[in-house]
């Protein structure tokens, strides 16, 4: 589990590899975005963000978190028997939305 917390920021950049949370079958990730000014941002690789690939990913982007990828795609629960899960809820104190920004967004499995 990875926390990206109140004004932290990451920014995950790279020619090939996308920023995967439950990459491989069998495995469990989760990546939490949480409070104002906390951001993370992913560029490259084949979908900037896959959330559940081939294992099970979740991305919580809560309380005026802010995410992003570009130039390329977002995916959700990409492979069979894959599950991925993302939540975008609340607002930080000062009304800034949470947010989740991609060119477009993929989910292959829908339902998974």
């Amino acid at each position: 589990r990875l926390e990206i917390l109140n004004g932290s920021h990451i920014n995950a950049s790279s020619l090939v590899y996308d920023l995967e949370i439950g990459e491989l079958g069998g495995s469990e990730g989760e990546i939490v975005v949480d409070g104002q000014g906390a951001q993370l941002t992913a560029r490259g690789g084949v979908a900037g963000i896959a959330v559940g690939r081939s294992g099970s990913g979740v991305l919580r982007i809560l309380n005026g978190g802010q995410v992003s990828t570009s130039p390329v795609y977002g995916e959700i629960a990409s492979n069979t028997g894959s599950t991925g899960y993302v939540e975008v809820s609340g607002k930080a104190t000062d009304g800034t939305p949470s947010t989740f920004s991609a060119p477009s967004t993929s989910c292959s499995n829908p339902g998974n």
